[in-house]
């Protein structure tokens, strides 16, 4: 049996430059990553399963390496749109639910505003939202 894994370049607007998604195209498709949330990463996204001749409601499986927003930040938005599943290590739930200590730590050590923590901290709500139970976790260290 051979594995296809199709690399997706994301664009990010973050100083890293663009990260990887990758495409598992078998059943259950699987997509590890998703790229931050913004129009130029989605763009780049569906380019990349549309040359791979996967559309986005096939995928049924997001796997999210590590909780940085340009590695999940289109998660909440495909699972709302596909229905996937989220596979993600629970040391990591912290980030992607937005838990208010977590989020207050991440944004004052950054020297952010009262305004920008508020929105910082409902964008992440919302993605816990969307994932609600579709999000399991990998089991700590076994």
């Amino acid at each position: 049996m051979t594995l296809t894994i199709h690399p997706i370049s994301i664009p990010t607007p973050f100083p890293v430059g663009p990260v990887n998604a990758y495409l598992l195209p078998e059943e259950p498709v699987t997509l590890v990553d998703t790229g931050p949330k913004t129009a130029a990463a989605r763009a780049a996204l569906e380019q990349g399963l549309a040359a791979a001749g996967v559309p986005l409601r096939a995928v049924r499986r997001i796997i999210l390496t590590h909780g940085h927003t340009d590695h999940f930040g289109l998660a909440a938005t495909l699972v709302a749109e596909t229905g996937a599943t989220v596979y993600a290590h629970p040391d990591d739930t912290p980030k992607f639910t937005g838990e208010r200590a977590f989020v207050d730590h991440l944004l004052t050590s950054s020297g952010s505003t009262g305004h920008r923590r508020r929105s910082a901290r409902w964008s992440m709500r919302r993605c816990a939202r969307c994932a609600g139970s579709s999000t399991r976790c990998f089991p700590s260290n076994p």
